[in-house]
Formats: structure tokens, C-alpha cells, sequence
């Protein structure tokens, strides 16, 4: 489906808010994204993606971005408790 000519607001440039923008500009809307602060930029630590949100970040068109800011594909994810013993280990 194409939005070409739907102006669109977002509220908030957090990750729900820029993906969101980033797919209604891959349909031709007319995206203004309004955030309160001053800057886009770190905040907090960084993120673990699952295979489904990679696949969901390739439909978008953002894997080679990940590929060129130095992602890393992990082959295994750990669950550990809080006193650092492993719960679950799932391979990739």
C-alpha cells in the first residue's frame, strides 16, 4: 500500500517512533518526526536484536547500516540469573 501525499506526525524519536517514520517513508508519506530533545544520541546501553527483529530491520533497508556502524551477529544467546549462572543457552 502506498501513502503518497499522507503528511504524518510522530511524537517522540525513540526506536517505536523512528521505525515507524522509517516505514511510512518507504510508502511515500510525508513523515515529520517532533522530539523533545535537543539531540538524537546514546543513551543507554546497547541492543540485542533477535533474528526476527534483524528480518524486520532488513525489510526496512537498514542491514547494510548495521553491517557499516559494526553490528555483531551473535551465533548463541545466554540467559543468566542474577547471580550469573546460566538459565538458557539458544543457538542462532
Amino acid at each position: 500500500m502506498m501513502l503518497a501525499g499522507l503528511k504524518t506526525y510522530i511524537i517522540g524519536a525513540g526506536i517505536g517512533g523512528l521505525a515507524l517514520a522509517r516505514v511510512l517513508a518507504l510508502r511515500g508519506a510525508d513523515v515529520t518526526v517532533l522530539e523533545q530533545a535537543g539531540e538524537i544520541k546514546e543513551v543507554g546501553a546497547g541492543l540485542q536484536i533477535s533474528p526476527n527483529g534483524l528480518a524486520v530491520l532488513r525489510a526496512m533497508g537498514l542491514e547494510p547500516h548495521l553491517v557499516k556502524s559494526g553490528a555483531v551477529l551473535a551465533d548463541t544467546v545466554r540467559l543468566m540469573d542474577y547471580r550469573g549462572g546460566e538459565v538458557l543457552k539458544l543457538d542462532l
